[in-house]
């Protein structure tokens, strides 16, 4: 089997959040999105542009988040790199009751001061 993608992640132990053991498989990659995760059948390697072998490792294809605080910070940093860099995929925003909305001096004053508290004591986070 081949997957036309442009990023194929090959030979990993796919931990795919169903709740069963994981597996050897694959994970394709194709204009930032996940389009297949399966088990390895065949030359995996047709049709993708960039090959990662990830024998020995987990790959798992995306935490969904459900209790954050993103509906605040991602105003503030929309590209999400925190949430992509601990490999969530997707969060679920406004479990708490509050919101960004109106967006006024108060919502902004307190992400200002957590930037400042962050430049004056890094280790907060």
């Amino acid at each position: 089997m081949s997957y036309d993608c442009d990023i194929l992640i090959k030979n990993g132990a796919i931990v795919d959040g169903t709740g069963s053991a994981p597996y050897k498989g694959a994970v394709a990659v194709k204009d930032e999105r996940i389009v297949a995760v399966g088990k390895v059948e065949g030359d995996l390697t047709k049709g993708a542009d960039t090959v990662i072998d990830a024998e020995g490792m987990a790959v798992t294809p995306g935490f969904i988040d459900v209790h954050n605080h993103g509906d605040m910070t991602i105003l503030y940093y929309p590209q999400a790199d925190g949430y992509l860099r601990q490999g969530i995929t997707t969060f679920v925003g406004g479990n708490c009751g509050s919101s960004p909305a109106p967006f006024e001096d108060e919502v902004s004053l307190g992400m200002g001061l957590y930037d400042l508290y962050y430049a004056l004591r890094p280790d907060m986070y």
